[in-house]
């Protein structure tokens, strides 16, 4: 123990203690022990790298900023070009929708009062509005019907030339003798 007898070490524990810490150093790799300017040249070429590395990260970032600004960009024009095909969308409806109404109001009305029933109807649902025209258009069909001839056509027909005048004249008066 010519290495303990250095310090003195009176106290039994203590030299085991300083017993085992010197194994422990001794033990501890030489790599470890490097001199001041190793240590600095180390130093050195961490940071080198991590300049380097912080300028990649810096180009990645700029490069990923530019595409999200392009891409929020044509997210934009998306968007607008959404917002006016819906618009056309929505006139074009309106528009088939006024033409289809007017056409129904067309076969069951007059010329002159479409315009007046299409402005009265217009808000109404679709619904409501078929009824409407079926209700008129069952109206019309009661109309054209009270305008009918009564009877039969043949027999209230005109002939169309003097012979069928004649066969029709000969049919009635042998009609009038069989029934006598």
């Amino acid at each position: 123990m010519p290495f303990l007898d250095r310090f003195n070490l009176k106290s039994k524990k203590v030299a085991e203690e300083a017993i085992k810490a010197t194994e422990v150093i001794n033990h501890i790799p030489t790599e470890l022990f490097t001199t001041t300017e190793d240590a600095e040249m180390q130093t050195d070429e961490a940071q080198a790298q991590l300049v380097a590395d912080l300028a990649v990260a810096n180009d990645t970032i700029a490069e990923l900023t530019s595409a999200v600004a392009n891409h929020e960009a044509a997210a934009i024009k998306a968007l607008a070009e959404r917002d006016e095909a819906l618009k056309a969308l929505s006139v074009f409806q309106a528009e088939a929708k006024q033409t289809s109404r007017k056409a129904a109001l067309t076969k069951v009305l007059a010329e002159d009062a479409v315009g007046d029933m299409y402005a009265a109807t217009e808000a109404l649902d679709d619904s409501a509005f078929s009824l409407i025209v079926s209700n008129l258009a069952t109206k019309q069909q009661v109309i054209e019907q009270s305008f009918e001839e009564l009877g039969a056509p043949e027999a209230n027909a005109q002939p169309s030339n003097y012979e069928d005048q004649l066969k029709a004249g000969v049919q009635a008066r042998l009609a009038k003798r069989k029934t006598k």
